[in-house]
C-alpha cells in the first residue's frame, strides 16, 4: 500500500527506539506515525496536500511541483516524504481535483484511517 510504502521510507531514517467526512477533508493515508490530507479549500486554488510525521512535524506541500508552502518538516524525514510524492503525483493532483469538485474520494483512498 502507499501508505505503508511512505511508512517505510520515513521509518529508516530514525534507528529504532531503544525500550470525517470525505467531501470536506480527506484522510488520504494513516499508519501509526504518518498521516497525509487533503481538504476542500475555498480560499486556496492551488492543489496541495498536508503531511504529518509523529504529532510533532508538519507541512503542506503543493502537488504540482511539491514545493512546501507551509510548515517545516526536517530534511531527513521530507527527503524521503517528497520522493514518496513524487511518485504518488498524479494520484495526488485526482484526488485534490474530485475534493474539489465535491465528488466522494473514498475509492481513491489507498489506505483507510488505521486509528
Amino acid at each position: 500500500k502507499d501508505v505503508d510504502e511512505l511508512q517505510l521510507e520515513l521509518s529508516l531514517v530514525d534507528p529504532p527506539p531503544n525500550d470525517g467526512v470525505f467531501i470536506q477533508k480527506a484522510i488520504l493515508f494513516r499508519l501509526e506515525h504518518t498521516t497525509v490530507r487533503m481538504r476542500k479549500e475555498i480560499n486556496h486554488a492551488r492543489p496541495h496536500f498536508h503531511i504529518q510525521y509523529k504529532n510533532q512535524y508538519s507541512a503542506s506541500y503543493a502537488v504540482d511541483n511539491l514545493e512546501r508552502l507551509a510548515g517545516n518538516i526536517p530534511s531527513k524525514y521530507e527527503k524521503p516524504a517528497l520522493k514518496w510524492a513524487a511518485r504518488k503525483q498524479k494520484s495526488l493532483r485526482v484526488t485534490w481535483d474530485k475534493l474539489q469538485a465535491g465528488e466522494d474520494v473514498r475509492e481513491l483512498i489507498a489506505a483507510e484511517d488505521q486509528s
